[in-house]
């Protein structure tokens, strides 16, 4: 294009940029008059109109261009960027077909044709177009895409036998077209070796992947770890564990701080000797994986690869009696039958452990916590300990050791179970003596607070407030003097950082929450929140404090309150798959349905902007970065496959049919320019749902709660399940019957079907759906289902939609009728006196939706029904003009008024709710926290006075908005009548 077209055009490319369509589309028009046939200006109008949500003009104008097949360069990169925000990436594919068509061996449209295919995974596609480049343009890039393109298609056949045999001869041709680059000796960069190590990989050719590493193409191989690590995972991929124990020990010297290869030295020891797996799950038990448990400054991942470095050994790491025998095991001869330096086995482990640790004299802790962990294995092995080490020193000895790093106890964690239960006290003990407090008792340095926390965190464990001769309460107290003893160690930090004494809040509201799941009083909720919010003025980037706090509000029913929190936590792109969940299921369920829509907005924005995902697809290409391309093929499965989105997605739909009209009109309306329909009702795979959930961010202090979270979170996975058939079902019949205008017989089938489908849906085959999961602050909060099964939600609709149709069908439903009324009549009664302020809300809000999509079925009925109703004109009143009410009418009307009646009744309680929650909020004082008359005991109260006011607005609000819904469909359903 020349300057001049260039020149002309950049007025619209800056109004496009700068999201000023309107603009850009007046510059459009403004050169357009001057040159009516620039193909570029017309698409970039195009662009313009779509983006002012003007998608029929758009569309027309970007056919007629295309019809017209330009082929420079800016015109066409328009055109892509219109396809991918009408999401039609195979248009894309297309236009480049046809360009390539007119110039076949131009290499730009070559490249940009492959790309295209890229977005819409044709692998097949991508191999030809690849192999075209080449053969035109014989460079290796094109060559090395042709080869990707191959390794894709075996990829992502199935598991059949067909598939298989298809699967083998890809990875053969793979195989043989690199062979042909290294016969050649074609292979330029590090890149194109990896690609040869990912064919024989995908072969399971591990032996020829070794013999590459030995090898001459090694040396293009830059990072030495990757040799490394890959030398490994070949050995333990072959079974040759003997080798691997040698090779492993050998990296260990090398890097005695690299975590990852003392765990693989260790199941290589194991599996060598014939014992990979434990043999109990008893006091021995193998711990969970680890988790963060540490405190919030701590910016090093728990049992991080990388074990972290000290250039000073500890203070108090002299060599005890324990070591000192370990010491005189050294001189004990090796395993029988072992050959000196190659001994394989627990004996020559040990000692080359403590040599190692020795030799490194306390600078790391990665040897001394291998020795842990080999004890524990052992232990649960059933296998005896080569070395005479007593567990609980070596334990106290590392916390002595390392107990000012905020990392000791997630390190540490996993092999407590060497320490038996009439020990704990031993270890409590002994831990406490390393802490060291000044004479007001408090630590003096950041240093001692670390110490201090790991001990707290030891209690934690252990749930020892009753060793300490403390009760919960009084333990949250003296945890909050702690913080506020140690803020000064925070002075100077930014906001972004988050503060070294943070962990001391963190375990105070622990102790808070155990409380209130002891004794289930509301006050020790309300003084977790107190402290939760004098956290997050001081420390406005603990994540930690935000989701806790969230969580509380949640299970207090405060929803606008949870929905300010989660605005603070600025989730990003895949966070709002995985984190969303813990509000954007029950913001809506709780009233703030005006909430709800902004965190259903949000989160399905990311969902239907797949831009990321394909343009770093592209960018791998581009660059060589061949082994990240699988990487980001999986992501967009299970982004696709996210049962979040799914769920997301439906709860939004069945939001704005069920809460915005006030007449049949309306939601017609709402439905035609619903733009999520189609994707909310198209065939879903059950089986290929995944939970994406992150629900292990808080942590868990002991194996006994991460076992209780990890049931409680598949049992709310089965529950969510359930729960998404159960509403794709209500909004499937919604959706169906709002667009039978007028149906047939026929028609209604479906309908029949449909609520057969809910009424089953209704009777779940396994009764432990109808439970709620154990609650834990570091768990999920209880899935909607149960609430919506124990009372007869389901079974309403799926009886009004039987009814609607027996009405179609000219016939006359009295049973059916009389059953409805009954179901409306239960679903009046008032929720059991004890029920909470979660369960009050929660009942309100699906009493609210349920009354929302009764009213819009019987409003599609009545528009149905309703014209055929002779109505005589208007004017002079007739004697005997009035028509009869038949009996089918008469039907009609009482089932408006039992909906009616049940709206008011929903209204009437939400109300009651909303005032007693109100007034039981305001009334609520601060509970076993005070510090007296002292300036940190008004911070305390004006973050107290700050949550009452969060929790009476948010009822109000929740209390305003379901009444306003309320009234809507009272006005719906009033219209209703015939």
């Amino acid at each position: 294009m020349s300057s001049v077209s260039e020149r002309r055009l950049r007025p619209i490319y800056d109004s496009l940029d700068c999201g000023n369509s309107k603009k850009a589309l007046q510059e459009a028009d403004r050169l357009l008059k001057k040159q009516p046939n620039f193909a570029c200006a017309k698409v970039l109008r195009a662009l313009a109109l779509l983006r002012l949500e003007r998608h029929d003009e758009s569309r027309k104008i970007v056919e007629a261009v295309v019809a017209e097949l330009p082929t420079d360069e800016n015109s066409l990169q328009a055109l892509t960027i219109c396809y991918k925000e009408l999401h039609e990436p195979e248009k894309i594919c297309e236009l480049y077909e046809a360009v390539v068509k007119k110039e076949p061996t131009n290499e730009e449209f070559l490249s940009h044709l492959f790309m295209a295919y890229v977005r819409v995974l044709n692998y097949k596609k991508q191999q030809q177009t690849a192999m075209a480049l080449y053969k035109a343009y014989p460079k290796n890039p094109y060559y090395f895409w042709a080869v990707m393109s191959v390794l894709m298609q075996a990829s992502g056949m199935d598991a059949d036998e067909t598939s298989l045999m298809s699967r083998s001869v890809a990875l053969q041709l793979a195989e043989r077209l690199l062979l042909k680059m290294v016969s050649q000796n074609k292979l330029e960069v590090e890149a194109e070796v990896q690609l040869y190590l990912i064919v024989l990989e995908k072969q399971e050719n591990y032996e020829g992947a070794l013999n590459l590493l030995n090898g001459k193409l090694a040396n293009l191989l830059r990072a030495p770890n990757l040799i490394k690590e890959k030398r490994a995972m070949y050995l333990q991929k072959l079974g040759r564990w003997k080798e691997l124990t040698l090779f492993t020990q050998e990296l260990i010297r090398q890097d005695p701080s690299q975590w990852s290869y003392y765990e693989t030295h260790l199941e290589a020891m194991f599996a060598e000797i014939g014992c990979p797996a434990p043999l109990d799950n008893g006091d021995g038990a193998c711990p969970a994986s680890n988790e963060n448990h540490t405190s919030s400054t701590n910016n090093e991942a728990v049992n991080s690869n990388h074990i972290d470095k000290s250039d000073e050994p500890p203070a108090d790491g002299q060599v005890e009696n324990s070591e000192q025998k370990a010491a005189e095991g050294l001189t004990a001869p090796a395993e029988s039958g072992a050959d000196g330096a190659d001994a394989v086995g627990p004996a020559a482990t040990a000692r080359f452990l403590l040599q190692l640790r020795m030799a490194v004299d306390g600078r790391e802790r990665a040897p001394l916590l291998a020795q842990l962990r080999l004890a524990l294995a052992l232990r649960q092995r059933r296998l005896p300990q080569p070395l005479p080490i007593d567990d609980l020193e070596e334990v106290v000895r590392f916390i002595r050791c390392y107990g000012d790093r905020p990392c000791c106890f997630s390190d540490v964690e996993p092999v407590l179970a060497l320490v038996s239960g009439d020990q704990v006290s031993t270890l409590l003990e002994l831990s406490h003596d390393t802490v060291e407090l000044n004479d007001r008792g408090v630590p003096f340095s950041p240093a001692a607070m670390q110490r201090h926390l790991t001990w707290l965190q030891l209690c934690q464990h252990y749930s020892d407030s009753g060793r300490l001769g403390q009760t919960r309460l009084e333990r949250a107290a003296e945890l909050r003097r702690f913080h506020l003893a140690t803020a000064h160690f925070s002075e100077g930090l930014l906001d972004t950082e988050l503060r070294p004494n943070d962990h001391y809040l963190t375990l105070a509201v622990y102790c808070l929450y155990d409380e209130w799941r002891a004794t289930r009083q509301t006050n020790h909720l309300l003084d977790a929140l107190a402290l939760l919010q004098c956290g997050m003025d001081n420390s406005p980037s603990n994540f930690y404090f935000k989701l806790a706090a969230i969580h509380i509000y949640h299970l207090l029913g405060a929803a606008g309150a949870a929905y300010t929190v989660y605005n603070t936590l600025d989730l990003k792109s895949i966070q709002l798959d995985t984190l969303s969940y813990v509000s954007s299921r029950h913001v809506a369920a709780q009233g703030q349905l005006a909430a709800a829509q902004l965190v259903f907005n949000t989160v399905l924005k990311f969902f239907n902007n797949v831009k990321d995902t394909t343009d770093c697809l592209i960018a791998a290409y581009k660059v060589g970065s061949f082994q990240q391309i699988p990487e980001f093929i999986e992501l967009k499965r299970r982004l696709a496959h996210s049962a979040n989105y799914l769920l997301t997605l439906t709860d939004c739909i069945l939001l704005d049919l069920t809460s915005v009209a006030s007449q049949h009109a309306q939601t017609l309306e709402l439905l035609r320019y619903s733009s999520l329909c189609a994707a909310a009702l198209s065939p879903v795979q059950w089986d290929q749902l995944r939970d994406n959930r992150d629900v292990a961010v808080l942590p868990a202090f002991s194996d006994t709660e991460r076992r209780q979270r990890d049931a409680a979170t598949a049992l709310s996975w089965s529950q969510d399940l359930h729960l998404l058939r159960a509403r794709q079902l209500t909004l499937r019949a919604l959706v169906t019957v709002l667009r039978l205008a007028p149906p047939q017989n026929g028609d209604m089938e479906q309908v029949r079907q449909l609520a057969a489908q809910l009424a089953e849906a209704a009777r779940p085959a396994d009764p432990a759906l109808l439970e709620d999961g154990t609650l834990q602050l570091s768990g999920p909060l209880p899935s909607r289902l149960p609430r919506l099964l124990r009372r007869p939600h389901l079974p309403l609709l799926s009886r009004l939609l039987e009814t609607a149709a027996e009405l179609v069908a000219g016939q006359t439903p009295t049973q059916a009728v009389n059953e409805l009324l009954t179901l409306c009549e239960r679903l009046a009664e008032r929720p059991p006196a004890g029920a909470g302020p979660a369960e009050l809300f929660e009942e309100a809000a699906l009493l609210t939706e349920t009354v929302g999509v009764a009213a819009a079925v019987w409003g599609a009925l009545h528009s149905w029904t309703a014209p055929t109703r002779p109505t005589g004109k208007r004017g002079k009143k007739k004697k005997g003009a009035a028509p009869a009410v038949t009996e089918s009418e008469c039907l009609h009307n009482r089932v408006v008024n039992a909906l009616v009646a049940l709206a008011q009744s929903t209204s009437r309680l939400v109300e009651e709710t909303g005032a007693s929650l109100t007034e039981q909020s305001a009334a609520q004082q601060l509970g076993h926290l005070s510090l007296g008359a002292t300036p940190q005991e008004g911070t305390l109260r004006d973050a107290a006075d700050a949550v009452r006011r969060q929790l009476e607005n948010s009822y109000r609000s929740s209390q305003r908005e379901l009444a306003k819904v309320l009234q809507y469909k009272v006005e719906y359903l009033t219209a209703c009548l015939l």
